[in-house]
């Protein structure tokens, strides 16, 4: 998790929020939302304005919670292919949680199946992602730790995790595929 330390240099500094905004051009509002660890995100112009005029380093302005997710042993097996070109692939991926000490390995199933349209051309290819055993302990584990993270990290968790399946449940044949039911299913889980 991403928190910013704006409050604190603020402080240290003995300056408002309005003599910043006045100063910087960073509107008051935003500053505030910054300070207060309110805020969803923050361009990278405006990390660089707080920067420079506090003359801090980007490391001295963000402060990193030590949760770490990474996406690992991706597999992904034929599953069936028939006549009319309607293709599966089954296969199975780990995401491993790092917080601090503790370390967890959350396995995960996938089923990815092409739709073919009436000509029998594949349109699209979908993925289906589900626990390998949604009452397990690890399961539990991830639904913790995935309900705790800010938006901007399930976005990015979803964008790894398509990056990862890609290359293995989506064959280069394939047309326009989508991961599009891992909130759905996390939340059926």
């Amino acid at each position: 998790m991403v928190l910013l330390n704006l409050n604190v240099l603020l402080a240290e500094r003995r300056l408002k929020i309005l003599r910043v905004s006045k100063e910087t051009g960073i509107s008051r509002t935003t500053l505030t939302q910054l300070a207060q660890n309110d805020a969803r995100g923050i361009f990278l112009e405006t990390i660089n304005t707080l920067c420079l005029y506090l003359n801090v380093t980007p490391n001295d302005l963000i402060r990193i919670h030590p949760v770490d997710f990474a996406i690992e042993d991706v597999k992904a097996n034929l599953y069936y292919e028939n006549v009319t070109q309607d293709t599966a692939f089954e296969g199975s991926f780990s995401i491993r949680i790092t917080d601090g000490a503790k370390k967890f390995m959350i396995p995960f199933h996938t089923l990815s199946k092409n739709i073919s349209d009436i000509n029998e051309s594949p349109v699209d290819m979908h993925c289906e992602i589900s626990f390998m055993d949604s009452a397990s302990i690890e399961a539990e584990i991830f639904r913790k730790y995935y309900a705790e993270l800010p938006a901007v990290f399930k976005v990015q968790l979803k964008t790894w995790l398509f990056d990862a399946l890609e290359p293995v449940a989506f064959p280069p044949f394939a047309g326009a595929h989508t991961i599009s039911n891992l909130d759905e299913a996390i939340r059926q889980l």
